[in-house]
């Protein structure tokens, strides 16, 4: 409710006091009767019965989103994405009928694509463990097919040979999008408070949630990224040659390192949320 419009449709459905200036709808709960409220169900009644429970808050003016002040403007050569690069030509050999685009596609991916990503983030992984000073690490996050159940996020932080922290929590009921944010949120914040670290190297499969999870401006994850914004303030401020490196990383093709947060969080039980529903 607090990221609507003050003239969304969505408000002219709900009780007077939420509707702001949108227009009253003519089958807005203020116009069911006692008996009726009760057969009402959907997100517009979940929203109603629990708008004075929610307890996250947005920060319209926060100081990290300040120009002048904020991650941007003060350290924008600290933050590098290394977006996905395109698919490599395969190399003289046998590949099958190129007439059939589909099978074609697929025998591209398996036997060029994948071998080619994988050697290229082992050649990254490599130079990351070879030095003392960088930590290197990846995070995902697991959706139950099931809508009682609650979403994991999880993490795992390298530092030469060392594990710095393998971690999995449980995220809430919430969407994949923000599951994702809050193992960014702490994998980033954990790899800035590791004593003698100048270099963070982050590989993920989403490369739009890693920029949103420095955008400080008013979102629907707000709070994770404000999160991560101060402490990274505070690490660049520290050392204005610090830098922090995201590579987007495919979850398809399977990489030893990613793919060993992704298991480990699929091979967790499924934990019901606060008001369990079968779905």
């Amino acid at each position: 409710m607090a990221m609507l419009l003050d003239t969304h449709p969505t408000r002219s459905l709900l009780e007077p006091q939420y509707c702001k200036w949108a227009l009253e709808h003519p089958v807005t709960l203020n116009q069911l009767s006692v008996r009726e409220r009760p057969k009402l169900r959907g997100a517009i009644t979940d929203t109603h019965s629990e708008i004075l429970a929610l307890t996250r808050t947005f920060a319209l003016c926060a100081p990290e989103a300040w120009p002048g002040q904020c991650r941007l403007d003060l350290f924008l050569a600290c933050t590098v994405f290394h977006l996905q690069s395109k698919y490599p030509e395969p190399e003289p050999g046998t590949p099958p009928d190129t007439s059939d685009v589909a099978s074609y596609h697929v025998w591209l991916y398996e036997n060029v694509v994948k071998g080619t990503i994988k050697a290229h983030f082992d050649g990254i992984c490599d130079e990351a463990h070879a030095e003392s000073n960088t930590v290197y690490g990846t995070t995902d996050a697991s959706i139950p097919a099931k809508k009682k159940y609650q979403a994991f996020a999880g993490f795992a932080l390298f530092q030469g040979d060392e594990q710095v922290n393998l971690a999995h929590y449980v995220s809430g009921k919430v969407l994949a999008p923000e599951a994702e944010l809050s193992a960014i949120c702490f994998a980033v914040i954990r790899a800035t408070q590791v004593p003698g670290c100048t270099h963070i190297v982050m590989f993920m499969d989403h490369i739009a949630l890693e920029k949103k999870a420095l955008d400080p401006s008013v979102h629907s994850s707000q709070g994770h990224s404000l999160a991560v914004c101060r402490a990274l303030l505070l690490w660049f401020a520290a050392n204005p040659l610090n830098i922090l490196k995201f590579y987007d990383c495919l979850s398809k093709a399977e990489w030893d390192v990613y793919q060993e947060v992704h298991q480990f969080l699929l091979d967790l039980s499924p934990v019901l949320g606060l008001w369990p529903r079968m779905c």
